[in-house]
């Protein structure tokens, strides 16, 4: 279930190098970022929720002092999982890497209220088996009802 750097490297896009130093933790969800010259860039994700809302924190691997917030939406919003990581404008596109349930709005929330002390922590094999969640079984659940 975790992403690790020989999934990155098999994307079609050319990887930031100091990115892939700095991935060193695979999480379960992962983004690259496309930026305009080609150059695709490692964007790590927390998640919270405010009310039924779900939140992200978004950080570059290359740029730890940049970070921003990004409200997710959900796939029956959108026709497909998000989250818009930038502006439009600054940035080429983007390649969601990871279980298709960890971009989904709807699956998050269920989540974090179940394991709350996922919010706000990257999903390592670390902070999921301090939570004690074993993803595999969740998204599974969560297949079996239809949800994904």
């Amino acid at each position: 279930m975790l992403v690790y750097e020989k999934d990155l490297k098999n994307l079609n896009v050319r990887l930031c190098p100091q990115c892939l130093e700095r991935y060193t933790k695979p999480c379960a969800a992962v983004v690259v970022e496309e930026d305009s010259s080609g150059v695709g860039h490692i964007v790590l994700l927390r998640y919270a929720t405010r009310g039924s809302v779900v939140f992200y924190s978004a950080l570059r691997c290359c740029n730890s002092g940049r970070d921003w917030l990004g409200k997710l939406g959900s796939a029956t919003d959108y026709g497909f999982p998000a989250p818009f990581v930038h502006d439009r404008d600054e940035w080429c596109g983007a390649f969601r890497v990871g279980h298709k349930a960890l971009f989904d709005e709807l699956f998050l929330h269920f989540l974090l209220l179940r394991y709350p002390k996922l919010s706000e922590q990257l999903l390592t094999e670390c902070a999921l088996r301090k939570a004690g969640c074993d993803l595999e079984a969740e998204i599974a659940m969560w297949q079996l009802c239809g949800d994904v």
